[in-house]
């Protein structure tokens, strides 16, 4: 794709950091920006159905596990629950994306929240 004069890559969505800056340093020989792919997960059931199905995708057992707890200990209350789903998503995430925008060459992020738009602020403020 490069041969054929691409004008930027975009990744997959990453969930792994040290996959992640290793696949962006290996893509930096092709000097052509590149955009890291992230899909905030807005509830147990989109994690575990990416860690089951989504080829070459591996969400992290904790993460995991913080949104399957999530989901038990707010059952009955969606907004608390909503609320800290989003928590989990901002602590997992923000360090990731600054870590990504402090060790490679990343031109920027591809935030994959669909009907999730409320996290693009707290997320990429700094990116």
């Amino acid at each position: 794709k490069v041969e054929a004069g691409v004008d930027f890559i975009q990744t997959q969505t990453a969930f792994d950091i040290d996959e992640a800056k290793e696949f962006l340093k290996e893509l930096e020989k092709y000097n052509v920006p590149i955009l890291l792919g992230l899909f905030p997960l807005k509830n147990y059931g989109i994690a575990s159905y990416f860690d089951k199905f989504i080829p070459g995708v591996s969400v992290p057992k904790d993460l995991l596990s913080a949104l399957k707890k999530a989901k038990k200990d707010f059952k009955e209350d969606k907004k608390k629950r909503n609320e800290r789903i989003d928590q989990i998503n901002i602590d997992f995430y923000e360090p990731f994306i600054k870590e990504i925008k402090k060790t490679t060459k990343a031109r920027g992020i591809h935030c994959m929240a669909v009907h999730y738009e409320r996290l693009f602020g707290p997320l990429l403020k700094d990116f």
